[in-house]
């Protein structure tokens, strides 16, 4: 949940002791793509883009004119299923559909590719895929975007 914390610009605090916190944990605390998220200087927080059931992805503009999405999987238990596709459209970004993007993972601090429209990911259960969406063409790139204006989010 560090992730939709910090796409939200929530404060991050520490609740643990980071002695004995685990490797995981510290991993997590320490995931400097996704604090930087966080820390953008454009600091508008995250809202709900999407969501389809349990699926959920909450997304931002950064400064940069790219976007943070944070895909989140809300299922708790599946006998079936220990994770799920997530499909990240870039119109619900602000972008047009034929936008191309570089995706980067933000955990692993690696570019997934290049993608044109859409971007589909593997979430497991009760998990994120935290990314950052950067248009290849800098003339796409928008900070005025806020989901939140338009519909469905008008009132």
């Amino acid at each position: 949940m560090f992730a939709l914390w910090a796409v939200m610009k929530s404060p991050l605090l520490i609740g643990t002791d980071i002695r004995t916190a685990s490797a995981a944990t510290r991993a997590t605390l320490q995931a400097v793509e996704v604090i930087a998220i966080n820390q953008d200087p454009l600091y508008v927080a995250g809202d709900l883009v999407w969501r389809n059931g349990p699926n959920r992805v909450y997304a931002a503009p950064l400064a940069d004119g790219s976007r943070a999405a944070v895909l989140f999987n809300a299922h708790t238990h599946s006998s079936q299923y220990p994770a799920w596709n997530i499909t990240l459209n870039f119109a619900t970004l602000g972008y047009k559909n034929s936008t191309a993007a570089v995706v980067r993972d933000l955990f692993a601090q690696a570019d997934l590719g290049t993608y044109t429209g859409t971007f589909t990911g593997a979430v497991p259960l009760h998990g994120v895929l935290a990314l950052k969406v950067t248009p290849v063409n800098p003339s796409e790139r928008d900070v005025t975007w806020r989901p939140w204006l338009s519909a469905p989010y008008a009132s």
